[in-house]
């Protein structure tokens, strides 16, 4: 029986990835700037989409840009949250079977799970996190590839090395080549979402990474560029349906997810 009134959650923010798991209180309406697997840890979740359709489900992927909320009744989950460049959607149903389309959305029965609660339960696990989500990620690389322009990866490079550059877009189109327009269509095509949802999840992800380290909201706010903690927190919980300072609470262990850079979470 997991115990949700204690901090329970581990979290790891790496490049073009993130993870949370444990356990939630009430998770609002938001929209992702990427996709993400999300499953329940100790049986069905309910997945409310548009319109007032409400789904019950072990686990969901659910694409960049698709408005959501999620009711848990006190049980942990899983979200792994992977830019396209890493693994495709039909890349992260292959972590699952009997998969079912609602609209965008996947809806899947069984889902492999082991990894999770191998990391969740087991205390040293967060010394192999990275190299198991690795190794994850490749086995849903063994899905469809996704497409990326190229174009897009290196204006991705760009914003992943620095979260507080705030180039306009159509300077990140000229140097590739291309009109303002165009660039804005290959975000939409390859992505799943707007430039500047995309923009906003990397200084998220970014700003999360400095408040796991150890500082307080709003120096994580500043040191990627929000102007104060209340900008951070309100774009957060538009983005993931829950604020920073609740997640945070909840955090008791924290995890590695880039072996690569220094820049990654310890």
């Amino acid at each position: 029986m997991y115990d949700c009134a204690r901090p329970d959650a581990v979290v790891g923010v790496g490049e073009g990835r993130a993870l949370y798991i444990g356990s939630l209180g009430r998770v609002d309406w938001h929209v992702h700037g990427t996709a993400a697997l999300v499953a329940g840890m100790a049986g069905r979740i309910r997945l409310g989409l548009a319109g007032g359709q409400w789904l019950r489900c072990h686990a969901a992927v659910i694409p960049a840009g698709v408005a959501h909320t999620l009711e848990l009744n006190g049980n942990p989950l899983a979200v792994l949250y992977v830019e396209p460049q890493i693994a495709s959607i039909s890349g992260l149903a292959h972590l699952g079977t009997h998969w079912e389309s609602q609209g965008d959305v996947l809806i899947g029965r069984c889902i492999a799970l082991e990894m999770f609660h191998e990391i969740y339960q087991n205390r040293h696990s967060l010394t192999y996190a990275a190299e198991a989500l690795d190794d994850l990620l490749r086995f849903a690389q063994t899905g469809d590839r996704a497409i990326v322009d190229p174009r897009l990866h290196r204006v991705i490079r760009k914003l992943a090395d620095d979260p507080r550059d705030m180039t306009p877009l159509d300077v990140f189109a000229r140097h590739e080549g291309v009109s303002r327009r165009e660039l804005m269509a290959l975000f939409r095509r390859d992505m799943g979402v707007r430039f500047r949802q995309f923009r906003i999840w990397n200084r998220l992800r970014a700003a999360t990474q400095v408040a796991l380290s150890g500082r307080n909201l709003t120096e994580a706010a500043h040191a990627v560029g929000f102007t104060d903690s209340a900008h951070y927190a309100r774009q957060y919980h538009e983005m993931f349906g829950v604020t920073p300072s609740s997640v945070l609470r909840r955090v008791a262990r924290i995890g590695r997810l880039d072996r690569r850079r220094d820049r990654s979470i310890a």
